[in-house]
Parts: C-alpha cells; structure tokens; sequence
C-alpha cells in the first residue's frame, strides 16, 4: 500500500468516524435557547445558539475559537473554497475543500493545508458548537473542540 493511498484511507476512515459519533450525538441533542457549556478535553467552552442554515453562510466571517489552541476567522465563499486566517500569528490562507451538508445547519468540511496537514471540521451553524480534527504530516492527530460566532467586528 503506497502512502498516498494509506493517507486516503485515513481520511476516509476519519470522516466515517466523525459522521457516526457526530451523528449519534446530534440525534441526544435538543435546541437550547441560553447560553450553555461544552464539556471538553481539559477544557470548557461556552457557545450560545447562532440559528444560522448553511445556505446563509457563505461570504460570512465566523470567528472559531478553539479555546486554549487557536482563533480563526474563517469565511467560505462556496462549498470548494474558503478563507482563513488565524488571529495570533497572521497565518493565513486560501483553502480548496469539500463540503457535505448532513443537515441544512450541519457541514462537515475538509481540506489539505500546504504543509500536507488534513483538516476535518464539523461546523453547527444552529447551535454555534464545532468538532474537528487535524492529522499531520506525521501521522500525529489533534483533536478540534470549539465554538462558532458570527464575526461583526473582532
């Protein structure tokens, strides 16, 4: 099995994963009006409801903030490209992606970013809540836990 192909199949093998356990909470998840707390990896985080559907998205700047990792100010522009740059350090750039639609407020979304970096984020526009995952180059995984606002001004 070549390496190419060993990273394809990881890619698709996270996507499957990301689907089901995202599925199986979603499916426990009811509407919540106020503010609520997200539970994570040594981390709380605090996201209140967007009530936004992914038709509404695009041209849009979304502050995702990963609490205690990183904040990107994130625009998509379709479902095969959007803008990024990360607040602290300027990084930044112009990404080719994949979207699917699980819902009309649920997308997941990946990309390759130029250090070979895959990137898969599962974005709530309803709830404001994001999960994802990056697998470097390395093989190494890190796991995304955030929140999503609209960004007027940041």
């Amino acid at each position: 099995m070549t390496k190419s192909s060993t990273r394809l199949n990881q890619i698709g093998l996270l996507f499957v994963l990301s689907i089901l356990v995202l599925g199986f909470q979603s499916c426990s998840e009811k509407p919540k009006e106020k503010e609520e707390t997200l539970a994570g990896s040594n981390t709380e985080i605090t996201s209140s409801q967007l009530n936004m559907t992914t038709e509404k998205i695009y041209g849009k700047e979304f502050e995702y903030d990963f609490k205690d990792y990183v904040i990107i100010d994130l625009t998509f522009s379709s479902d095969t490209a959007l803008y990024w740059i990360e607040r602290t350090s300027g990084t930044d750039a112009n990404e080719k992606i994949n979207t699917i639609h699980l819902n009309e407020y649920k997308t997941l979304t990946s990309w390759i970013e130029h250090d070979k970096t895959i990137v898969s984020l599962y974005s709530d526009f309803s709830t404001g809540k994001t999960y994802g995952y990056q697998i470097f180059d390395d093989g190494t995984i890190r796991k995304l836990i955030g929140t999503i606002k609209l960004n007027i001004k940041h």
